[in-house]
């Protein structure tokens, strides 16, 4: 199928392709692409799948808005960082070992490139199965 081909060469080789958003209209409409990715952390934390989550927290000075890596513990707090927001790799190291030394299991919003990191940082420490990533888009990148 033409479509099925497009789309393969868009985001790299895939097993099922889903189409999906939040059912609570607030996580839905005022997160990026539907809050899916809002709607899965906070899940993950209020089921106790997960101890934290490391995302960006969104942060402003001078007229300037960027994201700094944090660790997040409480569901509702999940909301107040959700949306597009681009961190810097300053401090991403930090905050992730940080997770890695002092809770078991750990999700993680990340873009390509700290995907890789994060895959090799978990080898190095034989973690990999107390990590839950959501892999989001850069731009037009295609996904790791």
């Amino acid at each position: 199928m033409v479509l099925e081909n497009a789309v393969r060469h868009l985001i790299g080789d895939y097993l099922k392709v889903y189409v999906a958003y939040s059912r609570d209209t607030k996580t839905r409409f005022f997160a990026t692409s539907g809050g899916l990715a809002t709607a899965i952390l906070k899940y993950l934390l209020k089921s106790g799948h997960v101890d934290v989550v490391v995302l960006p927290k969104p942060c402003f000075k001078g007229g300037l808005a960027y994201g700094v890596w944090t660790v997040v513990r409480d569901p509702v707090e999940v909301s107040n960082y959700s949306g597009s927001l681009y961190a810097t790799t300053f401090g991403f190291s930090r905050v992730l070992n940080y997770a890695l030394k002092r809770f078991e299991r750990i999700a993680v919003t990340a873009s390509p490139c700290y995907v890789k990191a994060l895959k090799k940082v978990c080898e190095a420490r034989n973690r990999c199965n107390d990590v839950f990533v959501i892999g989001l888009y850069c731009n037009n990148m295609p996904s790791v």
